[in-house]
């Protein structure tokens, strides 16, 4: 991003923060407050410690400042502005969860269905923390990050002390990790019932839904499943005429049976599936068990894309799209410079930056110059 290119992003970001209200979490004036600018670009050098005590200061920071990006903590403290992390007197912390697309393992084909799976995950999170662990849906935030995927803010006064191992233990669980796959129908615990349900599902697919050589071929994408012992688990399969009889004889028979058939690896793919993968490994745990993590600020504009971080209501999930819900600019006209081949779809619509010179509206040239597909043409 060249001088006039951010110079041109700069200014419209200003009049967005100059324009519209500014998102105020809660205890925010005894949370530590970051920010990444423009002129420091493309080096990301975060501008912390920051402390603010009213709406009109922190909105006063944004529309002069003009950050390309804007974060606050998940921790509460009583000197946020300290420069010393240990001086600052941590008090408690919300649980957070970062999902991104990136980490996903069924990428998509595109950037809509990249964020639609992720949604997919986020949804199947949100399950996980009001059935199993009984947080009401009014201490749960949901986040469009501008980016990529949703973070997930819980504020249960219950959650807000948690150290660092306790909020790994809830990563474990939300993952399965540790969970016995092979005790799946012997376990009344929410984790069993949930994978026995989801095979019973699978196994009935496989004998009422799908044609017997699409279902064979759906077997043997596991793990040591070959022709061989997939043709034998579909044989015991068409000996059930309804769902009934297939779910008495897998609940009665056990893991013991299913082994005899091969179908552990089924159990345990369905065990991964399940979880919410997003959580594990290198990808959400260190930000979740980090109790001092800066996370991005709501109804702020991601400097990655010109999106507005957008929070979303639980039960508006399912339809909101990013593409459309999202999306900060309008449809002025923009004269751009493509410097590299790229295409971004939004309002259903598909937006393409050629080499040299060309027109797009503000929207979809923005997002090409947060990305580094096009310098500002005029």
């Amino acid at each position: 991003m060249n001088f006039r290119t951010k110079q041109f992003v700069r200014s419209r970001f200003q009049h967005y923060y100059k324009t519209h209200k500014i998102y105020l979490p809660p205890g925010f004036d005894v949370r530590e407050w970051g920010f990444i600018m423009f002129d420091e670009l493309p080096e990301v050098r975060m501008r912390r410690h920051k402390a603010f005590g009213s709406r009109g200061e922190l909105s006063d920071y944004l529309s002069g400042m003009v950050p390309s990006h804007a974060y606050y903590s998940t921790a509460y403290y009583t000197y946020p502005a300290a420069r010393n992390m240990k001086e600052k007197g941590w008090q408690g912390a919300d649980l957070i969860f970062d999902l991104d697309s990136d980490h996903l393992r069924k990428q998509g084909a595109d950037y809509a269905e990249m964020l639609e799976n992720v949604k997919t995950e986020t949804i199947k999170l949100i399950r996980f923390l009001t059935e199993d662990f009984g947080f009401g849906s009014e201490h749960i935030e949901v986040v469009f990050s501008g980016g990529r995927g949703y973070h997930i803010h819980v504020r249960d006064p219950s959650v807000l002390k948690l150290e660092s191992g306790a909020r790994r233990e809830i990563v474990d669980y939300l993952t399965g990790t540790g969970f016995d796959s092979k005790n799946v129908f012997k376990s009344n615990s929410t984790w069993s019932v949930r994978v026995s349900e989801e095979l019973i599902d699978y196994f009935c697919k496989l004998r009422f839904s799908v044609d017997k050589n699409e279902a064979l071929l759906s077997l043997q994408q596991f793990n040591n499943v070959g022709k061989r012992r997939s043709s034998r688990v579909m044989d015991t399969l068409y000996e059930f005429n309804t769902r009934d009889e297939l779910e008495t004889y897998f609940r009665r028979a056990g893991f013991e049976q299913h082994i005899a058939l091969n179908v552990k690896q089924v159990a345990e793919s369905i065990t991964n599936t399940v979880g919410v993968s997003l959580l594990s490994g290198e990808t959400d745990e260190p930000v979740t068990t980090d109790i001092k993590r800066l996370i991005r600020l709501p109804l702020s504009l991601h400097g990655g894309s010109g999106f507005t971080v957008t929070p979303v209501a639980i039960d508006a999930l399912e339809s909101f799209n990013p593409l459309i819900d999202a999306v900060t600019f309008g449809n002025d006209m923009t004269s751009v410079i493509g410097i590299k081949p790229f295409e971004i779809q939004m309002h259903n619509n598909t937006y393409t930056v050629e080499l040299g010179t060309s027109v797009l509206p503000e929207r979809a040239a923005i997002y090409a110059m947060c990305r580094g597909a096009c310098e500002y043409g005029e």
